[in-house]
């Protein structure tokens, strides 16, 4: 009888000791991996290491925790709380993005290995999608592919998946089934990849039907005479869920804008966009702190979040390239001096807030982020271009 306790107990303390290991594991990795953290001689020692980070991250990319504990960790592995697929896909996108339009990187290869890991010898997804979230990583493996027609057995699923989640009461797209919200996250998400599945299929009615999506968040979405916009709305009553002027949250919402604008064909909406860009380049600079970076929510410059820095500092250097106007590349040079601040000396991205758990229920993880790592690369990418021109 005694034996058998004495065992059982054996099982419970090795078990716990394995839960604490792993638990010790994160504390210390969280704790230390930031010594000595942006202590870079140079812009090229920084984005040299930044960018083998982003190599070496593809094309599977870790995961993203996307709960807040600090104990019991491997529970949260264990039960497939840790994280979340459709999370993932977002951050691989972001990831193939930068480290595609970083022309010290052979994108050739990159995106061959890429598309090797995600789609079949078929030209189909080896893991079909369910969610709307995919429509990003469908964009970045379509954007500088040379292969279109191989793969648009994949980009046409994504397509599919994408029209189940047509709202039939107003013809938004909807981040799941169970909501009756309108996130703004949707339109960074969805639309570039509907303008540019548009543009290289022939298929015009995508970039009409992302267009109306900006459009009509634009109409409920935003602040009165403001570009901050909500997390959310709902559909009946059209009240704002959340709070306006979150910092990824705007980052989304810029996502959607510039990169449909970029893919959109000339048009009466592409000229709309253009001008609606301007606005909201001039109208968000306010909102850059003194050291360069911007908030986790914009209009509070005492917070801080490396992912929405990353999405601005791109923004900026996009808007340069259209609107050729120097203060706007000053902006996106700021914001990358802070990244470089901001960036462990293993070339991880540090400060970037982690996944929001729903609507005004943010994440108080304050840590590595794939996706913001791949923009802080296009930001870098782009400013560089501007450079040379």
């Amino acid at each position: 009888m005694f034996q058998y306790v004495y065992w059982l107990l054996a099982c419970f303390f090795v078990v716990g000791l394995i839960f604490l290991s792993v638990d010790f594991y994160y504390w210390f990795i969280d704790r230390y991996s930031r010594y000595r953290i942006g202590r870079w001689q140079n812009h090229q020692s920084w984005i040299k290491r930044y960018n083998r980070t982003v190599i070496k991250w593809l094309p599977k990319t870790p995961p993203v925790q996307i709960s807040d504990n600090t104990h019991l960790i491997l529970w949260d592995k264990i039960t497939g709380k840790f994280s979340r697929n459709c999370v993932q896909s977002w951050q691989t996108a972001g990831l193939v993005l930068g480290a595609c339009e970083y022309t010290q990187n052979d994108t050739d290869e990159l995106l061959k290995k890429c598309t090797k890991h995600f789609i079949d010898t078929e030209g189909m997804w080896r893991k079909k999608p369910t969610n709307v979230d995919n429509s990003m990583l469908a964009f970045s493996l379509l954007k500088y592919s040379k292969r279109s027609e191989f793969i648009r057995p994949a980009m046409d699923y994504m397509i599919s998946i994408v029209e189940k989640f047509i709202s039939d009461e107003d013809q938004m797209i909807i981040y799941n089934q169970r909501t009756n919200l309108r996130y703004v996250d949707t339109l960074g998400l969805v639309c570039p990849f509907l303008v540019l599945y548009a543009k290289i299929y022939k298929e015009h009615k995508y970039q009409n039907l992302a267009y109306e999506q900006i459009r009509k968040f634009n109409k409920v979405g935003l602040f009165q005479n403001t570009y901050l916009p909500a997390h959310a709305y709902e559909i009946n009553s059209k009240l704002p869920m959340g709070v306006y002027g979150w910092g990824r949250g705007t980052g989304w919402y810029i996502i959607g804008v510039l990169d449909s604008f970029i893919e959109m064909s000339d048009s009466d909406e592409k000229n709309k966009l253009r001008s609606q860009l301007l606005a909201m380049a001039d109208f968000y600079a306010r909102f850059q702190r003194q050291d360069g970076g911007f908030g986790t929510f914009l209009q509070d410059k005492k917070t801080y979040d490396s992912s929405a820095t990353a999405i601005f500092a791109y923004f900026y250097a996009c808007c340069h390239d259209i609107f050729v106007k120097n203060e706007y590349a000053e902006i996106s040079r700021r914001s990358l001096d802070m990244l470089k601040s901001k960036t462990r000396m293993s070339g991880k991205l540090d400060n970037c807030q982690g996944d929001t758990k729903d609507v005004g229920i943010f994440s108080t993880r304050y840590d590595s982020l794939p996706f913001a790592q791949g923009f802080g690369l296009r930001a870098y990418a782009k400013i560089q271009d501007v450079a040379a021109n």
